[in-house]
């Protein structure tokens, strides 16, 4: 029976999955990340200030064509993610009584 490389070395399924490298777009720079990355994990690579926004609600992830995904999702080789900063709440003014 022959092995692979990975299992001969001892590991199991998981690991090997894990130790492949995908793809991915963030905000048009490429990266790459483990296989079981998240989308924020992707974003913190490539900016990790990015990721802070997100983890706080100051930001949020859209997919190539703008749509708002879940940043804790499992992101796919060759995705394409964008990152959108939300514009600061303004505080509207009171009417004088």
């Amino acid at each position: 029976m022959t092995m692979t490389p990975a299992a001969s070395a001892g590991w199991q399924g998981d690991d090997v999955l894990a130790m492949s490298e995908i793809l991915v777009f963030v905000n048009e720079r490429s990266t790459s990340v483990s296989r079981l990355a998240s989308v924020l994990d992707a974003v913190a690579v490539t900016d990790p200030d990015a990721a802070t926004a997100i983890r706080a609600g100051r930001a949020y992830v859209t997919d190539g064509v703008g749509r708002p995904i879940d940043a804790s999702g499992t992101i796919e080789a060759g995705s394409i993610v964008r990152v959108v900063r939300a514009a600061p709440q303004r505080r509207t003014p009171e009417p004088n009584a």
